[in-house]
């Protein structure tokens, strides 16, 4: 076997091993600061806006919430017109329906980036309910993790995480230059 063989073979077995033993969700000089929201307990709204869909986990809001949320972003934000489209199509289908899909509706209009600034931005309010799947319960809270990473002048990014546990349901990247 030639050397040039032997690092064919070596060099991405090591690059799996570093990348997999040294996976954390803190990098050196992240700074992060936990907060636990407490969340709703108990759906007590008529039209249902699904937010997030898994094998385990569902998050869903009123259809009120959900308005309240892209308006007053939008009255901060007004250049946004994704935010406002994406709630003129949920609307739409609270016309004919009771629980609307927004992940579908935003997949299917290449607005998916956008629900998922709303979906964070509402999680972190506390204005939903997170189902387990599994045991059919619903999540008392979720542990919000802001960070910021700066490696230099023009160099570093930020966002939030949630977990559930130490599992990280979601993760957004709010800004990075």
């Amino acid at each position: 076997m030639t050397l040039k063989q032997i690092n064919i073979i070596v060099i991405p077995i090591m690059f799996f091993f570093n990348n997999a033993i040294g996976q954390t969700t803190q990098r050196k000089g992240e700074i992060q600061k936990d907060t636990i929201v407490s969340l709703l307990q108990k759906e007590k709204y008529g039209k249902t806006v699904i937010l997030f869909q898994s094998d385990k986990y569902n998050i869903k809001t009123s259809l009120d919430t959900f308005k309240e949320n892209i308006e007053n972003w939008v009255a901060k934000y007004p250049h946004l017109k994704e935010d406002l489209n994406l709630l003129r199509l949920i609307i739409e289908e609270s016309n004919s329906k009771n629980e609307i899909n927004a992940p579908s509706i935003a997949k299917n209009n290449n607005l998916l980036h956008r629900l998922e600034y709303r979906l964070s931005d509402i999680i972190q309010s506390g204005k939903c309910i997170i189902l387990n799947k599994e045991n059919h319960k619903v999540l008392n809270s979720i542990k919000v993790q802001t960070y910021s990473y700066h490696c230099g002048r023009f160099c570093g990014g930020g966002g939030r995480r949630f977990f559930v546990d130490d599992f990280i349901l979601l993760q957004v990247v709010d800004w990075i230059s």
